[in-house]
């Protein structure tokens, strides 16, 4: 036999098989190729269900103030902002938005979403006509426990120039701000300070209405006792017990005008009265107030209070505040300053975060070093990275005053929901 035509043959019988093997494998083929091609469509929708799905979740949470009806409708809507168009054949999608307790008192919001998506090519089988893809989220709101100090001092009356005229926007700042909040659900309560401090609203869960009342009530008079507004807002913080695996976020929010001016101590006079001693906010003035308020004296004339020839007014200072042997409003400051910033280091130490607003003005100024310690801003001196870190935030103007409310609220709220 012709070798060259056996072995063409025998090619032609080789090249017949390998048809034959591609013929038979061909179905196989596009039916590996076409699963991995749908699976990775479906692949693609569920990462948007799943996007679609988280953001709605966190928008609930964070609007969960508003009320769950109102929240879930701001949670639809985001998910629908998110999910956007459909992929490749997927049709409309109804999140399931559900709003609980859970054994701990603690809010949280399940988001569960599911998209049927077309198949192209293992369609061919009757169970492959679609397939299904879900995702679901959770969020967990911790609980607030919040007291705000307000400053009503003279100065918060008296418009630009001659003071801030902080009193003027004051009551809708804080009408905004406090409405952000879940009246019923967070614990809030409201303190505020001149010359001496009052509790205006108990810590508890029922304050829109009462502290929306008591800010519009206000009457501003007398010098800036700061650090009696932290003192009261601390402890009625720390009046609230929790049981151990509550999850809860613990805020003071400060609000001023101007220089922290007064220091209340208890002073070695006769009457062991308990006394405030603080001046104003320019000259060299140092008053003597009572536990009203009241002015009563200064440091050369101390009228109705015999302090006797081991207290004058000098040695008195120094006595209690440990600074100086001159009665100034300078020493004064400094020492109250460095009072509120103790409070503010302890108020950190027991896991409160303070959050400052100063409203600044030619009359009063306002010290932004000084709330940056107290809040322990990134952005001031002495910031300390393992202490809880708030923020201060200065206004210009009172026109500003509500956008600093607002910007303190959402940092509040971040806080909630994370």
């Amino acid at each position: 036999m012709n070798p060259f035509i056996f072995q063409q043959k025998r090619l032609r019988t080789s090249r017949g098989s390998t048809l034959l093997t591609f013929v038979i494998m061909l179905p196989v083929v596009v039916l590996f190729v076409g699963l991995a091609i749908d699976l990775g469509i479906a692949y693609l929708a569920q990462a948007q269900v799943a996007k679609a799905v988280d953001a709605s979740c966190l928008t609930g949470m964070r609007n969960y103030y508003q009320g769950t009806a109102q929240a879930t409708a701001v949670a639809m809507a985001e998910f629908a902002a998110n999910y956007g168009q459909p992929l490749w054949g997927a049709g409309p999608v109804t999140p399931t938005i559900t709003f609980g307790t859970d054994a701990n008192n603690n809010r949280n919001l399940t988001v569960n979403a599911t998209a049927i998506t077309k198949t192209f090519f293992i369609r061919m089988l009757p169970q492959w006509q679609t397939l299904q893809v879900s995702a679901n989220a959770q969020a967990t709101r911790a609980n607030l426990i919040m007291s705000i100090a307000l400053d009503r001092s003279g100065s918060m009356g008296i418009a630009p120039p001659s003071g801030s005229g902080g009193g003027a926007v004051l009551p809708g700042a804080v009408t905004d701000f406090i409405n952000d909040f879940a009246n019923g659900v967070d614990t809030v309560g409201m303190v505020s300070f001149a010359s001496a401090v009052t509790n205006n609203v108990p810590i508890g869960t029922n304050f829109q209405t009462p502290i929306i009342n008591a800010a519009n009530a206000f009457v501003y008079s007398g010098a800036t006792f700061t650090l009696g507004g932290l003192s009261n807002a601390y402890a009625q913080i720390a009046s609230v017990q929790t049981p151990p695996n509550e999850n809860v976020v613990k805020v003071c929010v400060l609000f001023t005008d101007g220089y922290a001016n007064t220091s209340q101590d208890s002073f070695k006079v006769p009457t062991a009265t308990l006394l405030q001693f603080g001046g104003y906010d320019s000259g060299t003035d140092v008053g003597f107030f009572n536990a009203t308020g009241t002015q009563v004296g200064d440091e050369s004339n101390p009228s109705g209070y015999s302090l006797g020839t081991k207290y004058t007014p000098t040695l008195f200072y120094s006595y209690f505040m440990g600074k100086s042997q001159s009665v100034v409003r300078a020493n004064v400051t400094v020492d109250a300053a460095y009072r509120c910033i103790q409070i503010a280091n302890a108020m950190r130490a027991n896991g409160i975060f303070v959050y400052c607003i100063g409203l600044s003005s030619a009359a009063s100024g306002v010290d932004q070093t000084f709330l940056q310690q107290v809040a322990n801003d990134p952005a001031g001196p002495g910031y300390v990275p393992t202490a809880y870190d708030g923020i201060a935030l200065i206004a210009t103007s009172p026109a500003q005053v509500g956008q600093m409310f607002e910007l303190i609220a959402s940092k509040v709220l971040l806080r909630l929901s994370q």
